[in-house]
């Protein structure tokens, strides 16, 4: 069955959304989408009744595709999946399964990527997942998509590490298989965690990106205390020293909530007293504040 034969005669459902993505020298098994949400069948059935599995490989969707000979031992067809033990850069492509007899032909493709590790690094930056957590809650990161590496009734061995290094984790994080449990998030949980899982004599390793952020709540928190030291300000009958730069204090505040504030002036003004006149400091953070459990004392004007 020649390649016009198969674009011209089969139903065509396009690229599949699963995209598999790997990092150079690390095994990849491509399964046949056919069988995992477009018919009604599995391999084993398929091949009960005359149907015939055949793959193809192009450079991208709609172009040549070219017949692919395995040679069994670096790529191999595997029931209803291709193996690759290990992958190298010019596996990168679309993959074709057509499942047809004589009467019958239906094919999907699936995308590969292969790509290096980025300079000095365990991960290639766009090849990783992406995970939020809100500060000062739990989180629990997932070693994702290492189903097909982990033998039936066996328990994953995962190892993980921060920023491609091992790290003493403190005792509010938990490893357990392919979990890794943050009890409390803090601010310098922000990063990037890789699991690696042996396999055969290959690693598999996942990266995600974690990033944290702060709760509703903890932002009003954070915008009601700034609103009453500006209160605090306009009502206060001390006479500010000339020069004082009062958002200096509105900042050091705003940082010890977690937040920084712009568009402040300094207390000596152009025209006008300063006291009679004090600086418009804005309420919105430029970022979200890292903690927000116990707020400081009110700050004073004068010693």
């Amino acid at each position: 069955m020649d390649s016009d034969w198969v674009a011209d005669d089969c139903t065509d459902w396009s690229v599949d959304y699963l995209k598999y993505k790997v990092l150079l020298g690390e095994p990849v098994r491509i399964k046949c989408a056919l069988f995992y949400g477009y018919i009604r069948a599995n391999y084993t059935h398929s091949q009960s009744v005359g149907l015939s599995l055949m793959w193809y490989k192009s450079t991208g969707h709609g172009d040549f595709e070219e017949p692919i000979s395995f040679d069994g031992i670096r790529m191999s067809k595997e029931e209803d999946a291709i193996w690759f033990r290990p992958t190298e850069l010019h596996d990168g492509g679309h993959y074709s399964c057509v499942l047809r007899n004589s009467t019958y032909c239906m094919k999907v493709s699936m995308a590969l990527t292969v790509a290096e590790n980025d300079t000095d690094l365990c991960y290639n930056s766009k090849m990783r997942y992406f995970e939020k957590a809100e500060l000062s809650k739990s989180k629990e990161i997932t070693c994702p998509d290492i189903e097909d590496y982990v033998q039936s009734g066996k328990e994953s061995d995962v190892v993980w590490y921060k920023e491609c290094k091992p790290k003493q984790w403190r005792q509010s994080i938990a490893m357990r298989r392919d979990i890794l449990s943050i009890r409390e998030v803090r601010e310098d949980d922000i990063g990037n965690y890789t699991c690696e899982l042996q396999f055969g004599s290959f690693l598999v390793r996942r990266t995600t990106e974690l990033s944290v952020t702060v709760s509703q709540s903890d932002t009003c928190i954070v915008r009601a205390e700034v609103a009453a030291f500006r209160r605090m300000i306009r009502t206060s009958r001390r006479k500010v020293p000339p020069g004082l730069n009062l958002c200096l204090l509105a900042e050091q505040k705003g940082t010890r909530l977690g937040g920084t504030f712009s568009g402040c002036h300094s207390s000596r003004r152009r025209h006008g007293n300063a006291a009679n006149n004090p600086p418009a400091c804005p309420l919105t953070p430029r970022r979200a504040p890292p903690v927000c459990r116990s707020l400081p004392p009110p700050l004073s004007l004068v010693p």
